[in-house]
């Protein structure tokens, strides 16, 4: 789908609740194409998370502030109703994105070179963002294939862990918790 400002496009990995829009979602997983420079859209009580997982990079400006995503799997953490502006350092880039309604909050954990294991949270979204990835939820494996994704929810309890394939993988846990969403 097209970004709302018209600068970018989407792929939606996962949204909750399902039938939400982009005004009425709880949290959002997706993966940004970005192809120009250009402004983000803004989401009032929003906190965005964004990883570069393909691409040279891009530079982020907000006021005074600046966040530079360099390297692979490199991430930061920003308020969306902010003015952001995204400057591509040399060429298009793909951001894993994923956004949460105030009063939710998301971490993201990676897998580099070794398992990452997940705590305890209401939704934990696993996601092979450079080859392949092996996840176990308790005594359950699952293998994913890079781009691909899945979801652990309702099952708080159960010890969750990720773990890259080859010597330059690169996979991601998203952490999604606070107040019950419907």
């Amino acid at each position: 789908m097209g970004w709302r400002n018209g600068g970018g496009w989407t792929r939606e990995v996962f949204v909750w609740p399902q039938s939400s829009d982009l005004d009425t979602f709880a949290w959002r997983v997706s993966i940004a194409s970005i192809e120009r420079n250009g402004a983000f859209s803004r989401f009032a009580q929003v906190m965005r998370t964004a990883v570069l997982i393909d691409g040279a990079g891009v530079r982020l400006r907000s006021g005074a502030r600046s966040i530079e995503l360099a390297q692979p799997c490199a991430s930061t953490t920003f308020d969306g109703a902010a003015e952001w502006h995204c400057e591509l350092l040399e060429g298009p880039v793909h951001l894993f994105n994923v956004m949460v309604r105030r009063p939710l909050t998301a971490q993201v954990k990676m897998s580099l070179d070794a398992p990452v294991e997940a705590p305890s949270a209401r939704y934990r979204v696993a996601y092979a963002a450079h080859h392949s990835a092996s996840v176990r939820l308790a005594e359950q494996r699952c293998e994913l294939a890079e781009g691909d994704a899945c979801i652990a929810a309702g099952d708080r309890a159960l010890p969750l862990s990720i773990r890259a394939a080859g010597p330059h993988g690169c996979a991601l846990i998203v952490l999604i918790d606070g107040p019950a969403v419907p």
